[in-house]
């Protein structure tokens, strides 16, 4: 029964891992597009794949620490679109305005993560109540 055990939460934390890497990179590459759009064609999407692979990074670290914190058991499939789809969205606005007054869109990496935290706080807390 152990072993059973320990292979179901072997599995669940793969299965989180896998989530975190495929959908950290895809936020990460569109989110370096809108912060490196004044860039040259090759120069962009070289810097779009380093974005890619810092938000695969970042996500590798934060989602397990979010999911088994906060959300495990109480996660539904619209609570993590809300959560994808919020951070994204404030990552690709975020990355766009840095890029256009300051010049610096690369600093949205530091955004996104932490819109992702407390949008998973909030979602916990109005999900809970309900």
């Amino acid at each position: 029964m152990e072993i059973k055990i320990f292979c179901n939460l072997v599995c669940e934390f793969i299965l989180v891992e896998t989530f975190a890497l495929a959908f950290g990179s895809g936020i990460g590459f569109l989110q370096g597009l809108c912060a490196f759009n004044k860039l040259h064609t090759e120069t962009k999407l070289g810097l779009c794949a380093w974005a890619a692979l810092t938000g695969a990074g970042v996500s590798l670290l934060l989602v397990p620490i979010l999911y088994y914190g906060l959300l495990r058991g109480v996660l539904t499939v619209e609570m993590l679109a809300e959560i994808l789809f919020i951070s994204l969205i404030c990552g690709m606005i975020s990355a766009y305005f840095l890029t256009a007054f300051l010049d610096a869109g690369w600093l949205s990496c530091l955004v996104t993560p932490i819109a992702a935290v407390l949008v998973t706080i909030f979602l916990r807390k109005y999900h809970m109540s309900n």
